[in-house]
């Protein structure tokens, strides 16, 4: 099976293809912590079929920026679009583009990174939702396309003006290192008393001699450095493991090529829901991949062209539920509401998730986006 292609022309702009890219979307579940009796309850419970993995294999529109993906992956696996998130690279390829200094990263702030300190609107500039309109429609209508991104903090000029006046407020900042300052910052000393009680000295640094590592312990920035623009389209950044080394690295004013072969969507940063994200190679590849027939992948495609949306082609999990704390708080949840002695406590528990959006009916893959 080759990818899906049409061709479609959108407000004007020269004709472009629109296709169908495949990715697979795999919750991190921290195996290393994940005991065997939380495996067991997820596969009895969760509808996990190993109990150690909760995925879903999409086929997205290949116009999908980051931003409007968000949205699908809340739908895909239960959420309700009630926290903030944001998606970042591997530690490894934020490394290679940056170089592990801020004058590297300050460089790529508009064309691959967002500026800090962004304003309290946030991720809300689209938030049109109307009280008494219908959620599900309302979602769908923000992961169907056409899209248009067009957040006011992710403008060119806007970023790079923003990171000219952290240039001027970070000119100089005295550093030391970090184990002194880890070490000692509940005891809330002066960084006078800190180096001397530990033998070393105050380093002072320009903005353009500062590392990552150095930038991050010494000053607190809210929305941390590492969030990616989402006006990038996934299909551009997110490329197949066997062309990762080829292509990689690839940057334009316009946007980011080929930037990694991995993305991590975090969602809720108090239960704190990490989704590693890759991109298989065609619509054989994930048929292989899922064990799908490739008329059902084919069809899905046809979906996802003729629809301009994105399609759920395989599922391993049910639902998650908003704020129940994270995978330990819902094994925790799956736990009591199955096996709990008290009928009045698992009533309670279910009618919670349930006002949610939560369900334990089996949903079908076509009817999850």
């Amino acid at each position: 099976m080759e990818n899906k292609v049409v061709s479609f022309v959108n407000q004007g702009e020269k004709c472009k293809e629109l296709r169908a890219v495949p990715i697979h979307v795999e919750l991190d579940l921290g195996l290393t912590s994940l005991s065997d009796h939380d495996a067991q309850i997820l596969k009895l419970y969760g509808g996990s079929r190993s109990g150690r993995s909760i995925s879903r294999d999409l086929l997205i529109p290949s116009d999908m920026p980051l931003h409007y993906l968000h949205y699908a992956l809340a739908r895909a696996f239960g959420f309700q679009n009630e926290h903030l998130h944001h998606f970042i690279l591997p530690k490894e390829d934020y490394m290679r583009l940056t170089g592990g200094m801020v004058k590297n990263w300050a460089a790529l702030v508009g064309t691959v990174f967002r500026a800090p300190d962004v304003s309290e609107d946030y991720h809300s500039w689209d938030d049109d939702y109307e009280d008494g309109e219908n959620f599900e429609i309302w979602r769908r209508r923000k992961y169907t396309g056409p899209y248009r991104c067009a957040d006011p903090d992710e403008r060119y000029r806007l970023c790079r003006s923003e990171m000219r006046e952290m240039k001027e407020r970070f000119s100089s900042l005295e550093v030391i290192p970090r184990y002194v300052w880890y070490s000692n910052e509940k005891k809330n000393k002066d960084l006078e008393k800190l180096c001397a009680e530990n033998e070393v000295s105050v380093v002072n640094r320009t903005f353009d001699e500062l590392t990552l590592e150095e930038l991050n312990y010494s000053v607190v920035i809210e929305e941390g450095m590492e969030s990616l623009l989402e006006r990038l389209l996934l299909s551009e950044i997110l490329v197949p493991y066997k062309i990762y080394l080829e292509s990689v690295g690839r940057l334009s004013r316009g946007g980011a090529k080929a930037l990694t072969r991995e993305l991590i969507y975090e969602y809720d940063y108090g239960d704190n829901w990490i989704f590693h994200i890759t991109r298989l190679e065609d619509l054989t590849d994930l048929g292989q991949h899922c064990q799908v027939p490739a008329p059902v992948v084919e069809a899905a495609a046809e979906t996802v062209i003729a629809e301009h949306r994105p399609v759920c082609v395989a599922k391993d999990g049910m639902q998650l539920v908003e704020d129940v704390g994270g995978i330990h708080g819902y094994i925790e949840f799956l736990q009591k509401i199955y096996e709990g002695k008290s009928r009045k406590e698992r009533e309670e528990l279910r009618q919670w998730a349930e006002s949610l959006g939560w369900t334990d009916l089996e949903i079908s893959c076509e009817r999850l986006l």
